[in-house]
């Protein structure tokens, strides 16, 4: 299994104004039942309470898109820019500032500062 976790917080910096309230916005995403932000982090426990023996696992796959370090490509930003752009859930959380929220977060994925923190997970399990 492959799967993210922070996916979007852990693209943000951590330094962000913005930070804490999309991390919430992950968390509370979870406990709605819309979407697990996190699910990479739970991928393993849930395998071995089904009975699964893990044979492999790597908190800290490189993917160009989703978990990487430095400046993206043009096309992953503009893949970020459509994603964001249909999260329509953040974008009402953070109302007037999502506009700053979202120049900032691809300004961020644009700078060589940009820091990938262990968003793809991949677990190989057998049974």
């Amino acid at each position: 299994m492959l799967d993210v976790s922070c996916f979007i917080s852990g693209n943000l910096a951590k330094d962000s104004k913005y930070y804490e309230r999309v991390v919430a916005f992950e968390l509370s995403s979870y406990r709605s039942g819309l979407y697990d932000f996190d699910f990479g982090t739970k991928m393993q426990a849930m395998l071995q309470q089904a009975g699964f023996d893990i044979v492999h696992v790597d908190e800290d796959v490189t993917d160009p898109e989703l978990n990487f370090s430095g400046v993206a490509s043009a096309d992953v930003i503009e893949g970020w820019s459509a994603r964001l752009g249909r999260m329509k859930k953040l974008k009402a959380l953070l109302g007037e500032e999502y506009s700053d929220f979202y120049d900032e977060f691809l300004k961020n994925l644009d700078c060589d500062t940009h820091d990938k923190r262990g968003n793809v997970r991949f677990v190989v399990a057998i049974k």
